[in-house]
């Protein structure tokens, strides 16, 4: 059950105007002009903007308000209650994957302060992944290396955006994933 999900994941989208929160399907089979016309004609669910915004960026408020299942259910439950209504991301589904599943083939790691944004909300609703981020390494180098910094990112994220995890810009938080990964990340102004 798990493999489709990761195959075909759903379009995140933030309303530009209202700052609704909102999936749509994800364009397949369809040539890539067809596909950006499918994209540019989404409007929000809420306002019927056309002012969407690829990607949710959420704070930690936004996605606590979206779980189904409570941080005191099972692990498994919420997993689970993640694959509906978390924010998906490359690195986040490559924990969730290798410790769901203990399976080696994705090996994405953050490679921008979005990414490890969506990978901290993953392990904020799953904190007991959160201790064993460690066994990331066994993927790659680049999550070796990450691996090894991981709760000095976690706290300067938390320093740089407050407990909430705002959308402010995290230029030592940046510095520091560079430090890990040698070369530089995407910073796309705020996260």
């Amino acid at each position: 059950m798990l493999a489709s999900v990761y195959e075909d994941d759903p379009m995140q989208c933030r309303c530009g105007d209202c700052g609704a929160l909102f999936n749509v399907p994800s364009p397949s089979g369809l040539s890539l002009k067809h596909a950006l016309s499918a994209i540019s004609a989404i409007e929000c669910v809420r306002c019927d903007s056309v002012n969407v915004l690829l990607g949710q960026s959420r704070s930690w408020a936004e996605d606590r308000a979206l779980m189904r299942s409570p941080l005191t259910a099972s692990v498994e439950a919420r997993a689970s209650d993640w694959l509906r209504t978390g924010e998906i991301g490359l690195a986040a589904i490559a924990i969730h994957k290798f410790m769901t599943t203990r399976r080696k083939d994705r090996n994405d790691f953050p490679t921008d302060m979005g990414e490890l944004r969506r990978c901290l909300l993953l392990l904020r609703r799953i904190p007991e992944w959160d201790m064993r981020i460690g066994e990331m390494r066994a993927l790659s180098g680049e999550w070796r290396n990450v691996a090894a910094i991981w709760p000095e990112l976690t706290r300067s994220f938390s320093r740089e955006t407050g407990l909430e995890w705002k959308r402010v810009p995290t230029p030592k938080t940046a510095e520091l994933l560079e430090s890990a990964l040698s070369k530089p990340v995407r910073r796309w102004g705020i996260i």
